[in-house]
C-alpha cells in the first residue's frame, strides 16, 4: 500500500531529493507527492509523439526539472508507451 511507480530514469536523478528549485518562479518547493497529490493537478502532456511532461505548479515544474522528465532518452520510451498503447 505503500508503493508509488517509479521509473528507474527518473527515479536515480531523484535521488533523496524533496525539494527543488522551481524555474519559473526561482523559489524552492516540495517535489510532487503521488501519495498526497493528484497527478493532473500539476502535469499536462504535451505533443504525441515525443509527448513532453510540462508542470502546471511550481511543485510540478521543479518536479520535471529535478527528475529530468523530458530528456532525450525518455521522450523516446514515452513515444514508445504510446505507440503500445500504456501512455497516457
Amino acid at each position: 500500500s505503500n508503493w508509488a511507480l517509479a521509473c528507474r530514469a527518473c527515479n536515480l536523478p531523484k535521488s533523496d531529493a524533496v525539494d527543488e528549485t522551481d524555474p519559473v518562479t526561482d523559489e524552492r518547493v516540495s517535489l510532487f507527492n503521488p501519495r498526497e497529490q493528484k497527478w493532473d493537478d500539476h502535469f499536462e502532456l504535451r505533443g504525441l509523439p515525443p509527448t513532453r511532461v510540462e508542470g502546471k505548479t511550481p511543485h510540478g515544474r521543479a518536479t520535471v526539472e529535478r527528475l529530468r522528465m523530458n530528456t532525450p532518452l525518455q521522450l523516446a520510451a514515452r513515444a514508445q508507451w504510446v505507440e503500445l498503447g500504456i501512455f497516457p
